[in-house]
């Protein structure tokens, strides 16, 4: 997780379709890696959470992340799938921002 304002993330800053105002107190939630033997069972959602809670407890008002999106019942390696999917994000309270579509995704969580 990066805090900002250094957003310094350049598959973002070039996207798009992840453009939008931010401030000071947003930090971004840009990659994640967990390896093969323990995908599919709640570490990548563990290390979301975590991510999250230091966010707030360091004065962060919200936290974006990318989350890859991709069609019903499609599978993609996980090479490809380096930020998360949307199913990672929305339990844990983050909301697509922007129309939903094939690839990379705008995602914010507002922390209050």
């Amino acid at each position: 997780m990066r805090d900002r304002p250094a957003r310094g993330v350049p598959q973002v800053d070039r996207s798009k379709s992840l453009v939008r105002q931010w401030s000071a107190d947003t930090w971004s939630l840009n990659c994640l890696y967990v390896p093969p033997r323990w995908r599919g069972v709640g570490v990548a959602r563990a290390l979301v959470a975590a991510a999250v809670e230091l966010a707030r407890q360091r004065g962060a008002t919200e936290v974006e992340a990318y989350p890859q999106s991709l069609p019903p019942g499609e599978r993609q390696a996980g090479a490809f799938v380096w930020t998360g999917v949307p199913s990672l994000y929305e339990p844990l309270g983050f909301r697509r921002q922007g129309e939903p579509g094939r690839g990379r995704a705008l995602f914010l969580l507002k922390l209050g």
